[in-house]
């Protein structure tokens, strides 16, 4: 039975090489062979025990009763075994076919999208590329400004004065830059 259980083994093993299975699922395939074949082994050698203990020797039995009980239980035995054997075969081929029609099975691709920026990531965008403007940024800068000497000074007169300054300094310094 162990030269079946080699024989099936190097046979699923050529098999799964001929299919072009990759390595990681001819190996589970056998596995499962591998964990079918003891567990047949397991049943085989139950089966063999019960055997043994029928045609153990029972004075009341006859010699050619005895015979014929050794001949007829040999007979079971090699039937079993070729049994078993076509049962490993065709675990072998189940397992097998289980990976066919997993391979075939239509399988769900998620893609996955970029997250959605925020509201707020989305204004402070808005408001940067606003701000990349020449007249916008001057505008708010100059709007700071006003604000900022308002504040500081307390009259409108002294925040005016430090615009008009400003752009004063600004045109002159653009003068100077620009040659």
């Amino acid at each position: 039975m162990i030269e079946v259980i080699e024989r099936g083994q190097e046979n699923i093993a050529r098999q799964l090489r001929d299919a072009d299975i990759p390595t990681t699922e001819a190996l589970a395939v056998m596995k499962r062979y591998n964990t079918f074949a003891v567990q047949v082994l397991r049943e085989l050698d139950d089966l063999y025990r019960e055997f043994r203990e029928l045609l153990a020797n029972d004075p009341e039995r006859e010699a050619e009763q005895q015979e014929w009980l050794e001949t007829k239980a040999g007979g079971l035995l090699l039937t079993m075994e070729a049994f078993i054997a076509v049962l490993v075969a065709e675990a072998m081929n189940k397992a097998k076919e289980d990976y066919r029609t997993e391979l075939s099975r239509p399988r769900e691709i998620i893609i996955p999208t970029p997250p959605q920026p925020s509201p707020w990531e989305e204004a402070w965008e808005h408001v940067g590329l606003a701000l990349r403007h020449p007249v916008v940024l001057l505008s708010v800068g100059l709007s700071t400004w006003f604000l900022l000497w308002w504040l500081v000074s307390g009259y409108l007169i002294m925040a005016g004065i430090a615009i008009g300054v400003t752009v004063f300094m600004g045109i002159i310094l653009r003068k100077l830059a620009c040659g």
